[in-house]
C-alpha cells in the first residue's frame, strides 16, 4: 500500500488546485511606498496580488448569477491563499519555492520570483510586512449588493454562512488550520487588501434602502473588516477562541481606487465617512476621473467634496450644520464633526479631473490646513490641464497651499505630470511666495480688487451663512457652529466678504456677519515652524505648445522647489544643458535624477557638479537620449578614480561620483569604447549597484558574455542608515520585548547589522 503523502504535501496540492480558478486574472502591482518609506531607505513594500475579478469576454455578459458564482470562486482561492500565508510550513518567507510555483504554474504569472524577492527583504521578526497582499479587482463589472455581501462575508473571515461558502472551501480551510495550528504563531497574520472600480457599474438609488447603495455598502465593509480585526487581536490576547471566524489571520482594507467613474455628492459623503473612521486603517485613497464638469458648481457636490477633503487632509471641524440643500447627503456629523484622533490617510491621487475655482480652492486649503500626520503623498495628473479657467490659477494656488511660508502642508511626494506649465505659471508661483496679499493671484478675474496689501483674519458671527458667490444665490453652502474661529480674508466689496474655509475653499458671506478683524504679520515666525517638507516631485511629459517654452518653465521653477528636493523625475521632456546646470545648482540634497527621454546629448553639468563635490545624485537614469562615447568615459574616468583612492583621500560619498549606485544607460550611443570603459569600472568600483546597458551596443554579444563575472557581484555588506533603523524600530515597536531591551544593546546590534549587496547588469 502506498504511503501518504506528508501534510505539508497535500496541503500545496489543495492549495494549488484552489489557485488555479485565479490562472490568467492575477499579476503584480507595485504598492506606493508608505510613511515609513518616504524619502528612500525604509521597509520594503511587497507588490500587490491583483485578482480580476471579472474575466468574462462572452458577447452579450453572462447573468448575474454566472458572474456572482465565478466572484465567489476567486474568493474562495484568496481565502485558501491566506490561510495558507498564516501556516508556517507555507507561508512566503519560509516556503518562497511554492509561493513562486504556485504563481507561475497555476495562475500563469509570468514574473512570480518577484513576490518571494520582495519578501526576502522584509525584516526577520515582522511577519505581517512580508505576507501577501490582496487587491480585488472590479473593473467593467456591475458592482452589484449581493457581490458587495459577498465581499463582506469573505473579508470578515465568517465559517458558516449559507450559499455563500461551499463545502469544499470550508473542508480546505479547515484541514489548512489544521495544519498551521501546531506551528502558532505569536498572532494572527495581518493581510492587506485593497479594491479597485475602474468603469464600474455602481448601484446607486436615492429612493431605494441603504443597503442598495454600492458606495454605502463598501463603507458597511470596511466598518466590518476593521470591527473583526480588533476582536482577532482582543481574542488573542486573551488566548480565547471565537468558532464562528478562521482566527489565523485577519484583513485590512488600506486602499480604495475609483476611475473612470462619476461620483455624486452622496458618494463623497459616504467616502468621508470610511477616511475618517478612526478604526479604519485605509492608508492610500484613488479618485481619478471621478470629478465632471458639468457637475463641479453643484451646492450638493462643493459641501461633499470639500468634507471628504477636510477628512483626507485632518483638517479639524470648526463649521456647523449644512444647507437645507444637501442636508439629505449625510448626517450632521458626516460634514463637520470635532477634532479627533483618527489614521491618517497615507497617499491621495486625483488624476485627470475637471476642476473649477471653486474644487481648486477646496483642495490646496485642506493641503495648507493639514494635520500633523496628513497626506505625505500627493498626486494631480493631468488635473491642471483640465481646469476651467486661467491655466496659471492652478499653479498659483499650488504655490499657496503648498509652498508658501505660512502653509500646514505635509506632503513629501507630489506628483504634477502631464500637465501644462509654461513661463507665465512660475511667474503666478512667484508672486503668490512673494507677498502677503494674494487675492489677485488665487482669485484672477473674480477678484473685487481688495485694497488690503497684508493679510487680514476675520471672525465671524456663530450661524454665519456663507455662499459660493457673492450674489448669494441658491440657500447657504455652510453654516458655522461657534463665533470662535478666525478666518482669512481673501477679498471685499460694499455688501460681502470673502474668506478662505479650509477644506471649502473661498466662499462669501455678508458683511454683518463679520464680528472682529485684525491684521496678521508673521512671516518670520511661520518661516521657521513649517519648513519645507516636499522631497520627492514628479514632472514628467509636461505638457507645452513650444519646447522652449516648456525649458523656461523649468528653469524658473526649480529654484522654488529644489532647496528640499530629494528625488527629481522629468522624463520625456525637452531639456537642455542649462536646465541640468540649474538642476545641480538649485537641488544640493538631490540623491535620485530621472531624465530618461529628454533629447539630451551631453551631461556635462552633472559631471561638472561631480567633479566639483557638488552633486549628490546616487540614483541618475538617462535611458533614451544622444549620451555619446565621450560622455560615457569621462563618467567612467571619475567612477574610476574614486574607486582607486585610498578611503582617506576620497571626496565625501555624498558629494561625489562614487556615491553613484544606480546607473541607467539604456538606448544611448554610448559605442565599443564607451562599454569597455564601463567594464574597467565594474573591475574596480564597489559601489555601483545596478547597471543597464543596451544590447543594440554589443551587437555580437562579446561584452556581454566577458562582463557577466560582474553579474550578481558581492560587493559588499551596506549597515543600515538611520531611516532604515528608524523604520526597523517603528515595525517592532509593538513587540514587548523590545522594551526591556536598552539602549546600548540595540547600538551594538545596528552595529553588526546590515545588508549583503550584489550587483546586478541588466541588458535590455
Amino acid at each position: 500500500m502506498a504511503t501518504p503523502p506528508p501534510p505539508t504535501r497535500a496541503a500545496e496540492r489543495l492549495v494549488l488546485k484552489f489557485a488555479a480558478t485565479l490562472r490568467n486574472n492575477v499579476r503584480l502591482e507595485p504598492q506606493h511606498h508608505s510613511r515609513n518609506n518616504s524619502g528612500g531607505g525604509g521597509l520594503p513594500e511587497l507588490p500587490w496580488l491583483s485578482v480580476r475579478m471579472d474575466d468574462s469576454e462572452q458577447t452579450p455578459p453572462p447573468p448575474s448569477d454566472a458572474r456572482w458564482r465565478r466572484v465567489r470562486e476567486k474568493l474562495e482561492a484568496v481565502g485558501v491563499l491566506s490561510m495558507a500565508a498564516s501556516c508556517r510550513a507555507l507561508s512566503l518567507r519560509r516556503n518562497p519555492r511554492f509561493w513562486t510555483h504556485l504563481l507561475a504554474i497555476a495562475c500563469g504569472l509570468r514574473n512570480a520570483e518577484l513576490l518571494a524577492r520582495s519578501a526576502a527583504g522584509c525584516p526577520e521578526d515582522d511577519d505581517d510586512s512580508a505576507a501577501p497582499a490582496f487587491l480585488l479587482d472590479f473593473s467593467f463589472m456591475e458592482v452589484t449588493p449581493d457581490v458587495l455581501h459577498l465581499c463582506r462575508t469573505f473579508l470578515t473571515a465568517k465559517r458558516r454562512v449559507k450559499k455563500a461558502l461551499r463545502i469544499r472551501y470550508t473542508a480546505a480551510m479547515n484541514e489548512l488550520e489544521a495544519l498551521a495550528r501546531p506551528q502558532q504563531r505569536a498572532g494572527p497574520l495581518r493581510l492587506r487588501v485593497g479594491f479597485v472600480f475602474h468603469r464600474c457599474e455602481l448601484t446607486r438609488h436615492a429612493a431605494a434602502p441603504p443597503e442598495s447603495d454600492s458606495v454605502q455598502q463598501l463603507e458597511a465593509i470596511i466598518a466590518a473588516v476593521a470591527v473583526r480585526a480588533a476582536s482577532t487581536r482582543r481574542l488573542q490576547l486573551s488566548a480565547a477562541t471565537d468558532p464562528t471566524v478562521w482566527s489565523s489571520f485577519f484583513y485590512e482594507i488600506t486602499s480604495i481606487e475609483f476611475s473612470a467613474l462619476e461620483l455624486v455628492g452622496s458618494d463623497f459623503a459616504r467616502l468621508e465617512q470610511l477616511v475618517a473612521d478612526p478604526s479604519g486603517g485605509l492608508c492610500v485613497l484613488v479618485l481619478n476621473k471621478v470629478v465632471a464638469s458639468a457637475k463641479a458648481d453643484a451646492h450638493e457636490h462643493a459641501a461633499a467634496f470639500g468634507g471628504l477633503l477636510r477628512a483626507c487632509f485632518g483638517v479639524g471641524g470648526e463649521l456647523g450644520a449644512l444647507g437645507d440643500a444637501f442636508a439629505h447627503v449625510a448626517v450632521q456629523d458626516a460634514v463637520v464633526r470635532p477634532a479627533r484622533q483618527q489614521r491618517s490617510l497615507e497617499r491621495f491621487v486625483f488624476d485627470w479631473n475637471a476642476l473649477d475655482l471653486s474644487s481648486l480652492s477646496s483642495l490646496f486649503s485642506a493641503v495648507r490646513a493639514s494635520a500633523q500626520r496628513a497626506v505625505a503623498e500627493l498626486s494631480l495628473v493631468g488635473t491642471f490641464r483640465r481646469f476651467d479657467g486661467d491655466p496659471a490659477l492652478p499653479w498659483a494656488w499650488l504655490a499657496f497651499g503648498v509652498l508658501h511660508r505660512a502653509t500646514h502642508a505635509r506632503v513629501q511626494s507630489l506628483d504634477l505630470s502631464s500637465n501644462a506649465l509654461s513661463h507665465d505659471d512660475v511667474s503666478a508661483m512667484r508672486r503668490v511666495l512673494a507677498t502677503d496679499s494674494v487675492c489677485d493671484e488665487l482669485l484672477g478675474a473674480t477678484a473685487r480688487r481688495s485694497s488690503e496689501k497684508t493679510r487680514v483674519m476675520v471672525r465671524l458671527k456663530q450661524h454665519a451663512s456663507l455662499w459660493k458667490t457673492p450674489d448669494k444665490r441658491g440657500s447657504a453652502l455652510l453654516k458655522l457652529s461657534d463665533g470662535l474661529t478666525w478666518f482669512e480674508m481673501f477679498d471685499q466689496d460694499r455688501s460681502c466678504v470673502c474668506v478662505l474655509i479650509p477644506g471649502y475653499g473661498v466662499l462669501w458671506t455678508d458683511r454683518r456677519f463679520v464680528s472682529e478683524r485684525k491684521d496678521r504679520h508673521e512671516r518670520e515666525q511661520e518661516q521657521q515652524q513649517n519648513p519645507r517638507r516636499l522631497q520627492k516631485l514628479m514632472l514628467n511629459a509636461m505638457v507645452g505648445k513650444e519646447s522652449e517654452r516648456v525649458r523656461h518653465g523649468f528653469r524658473d521653477l526649480l529654484p522654488l522647489v529644489g532647496g528640499s528636493l530629494l528625488h527629481l523625475e522629468i522624463r520625456s521632456n525637452p531639456l537642455s544643458s542649462p536646465i541640468l546646470s540649474a538642476i545641480v545648482t538649485a537641488c544640493p540634497h538631490l540623491q535620485y535624477l530621472d531624465i530618461s527621454n529628454c533629447e539630451l546629448g551631453t551631461i556635462g553639468p552633472i559631471l561638472n557638479g561631480y567633479e566639483r563635490g557638488e552633486c549628490r545624485i546616487a540614483t541618475l537614469l538617462v535611458a533614451e537620449n544622444e549620451i555619446g562615447e565621450q560622455e560615457t568615459r569621462r563618467l567612467c574616468s571619475l567612477l574610476r578614480y574614486q574607486s582607486s583612492l585610498p578611503p582617506s583621500h576620497r571626496l565625501p560619498p555624498n558629494a561625489a561620483a562614487g556615491n553613484l549606485r544606480f546607473l541607467d544607460l539604456d538606448q544611448n550611443p554610448i559605442g565599443r569604447q564607451g562599454l569597455l570603459g564601463i567594464g574597467k569600472v565594474l573591475a574596480v568600483n564597489k559601489v555601483l549597484e545596478v547597471l543597464v546597458l543596451s544590447r543594440s551596443e554589443d551587437p555580437d554579444g562579446q561584452l556581454r558574455s566577458r562582463y557577466a563575472v560582474h553579474d550578481d557581484e558581492f560587493l559588499g555588506v551596506r549597515q543600515f542608515g538611520l531611516r532604515q533603523k528608524l523604520a526597523v524600530l517603528s515595525a517592532a515597536h509593538a513587540m514587548p520585548a523590545l522594551n526591556a531591551i536598552d539602549v546600548p544593546v540595540l547600538q551594538v546590534i545596528f552595529a553588526f547589522s546590515g545588508a549583503h549587496v550584489h550587483r546586478r547588469l541588466v541588458w535590455k
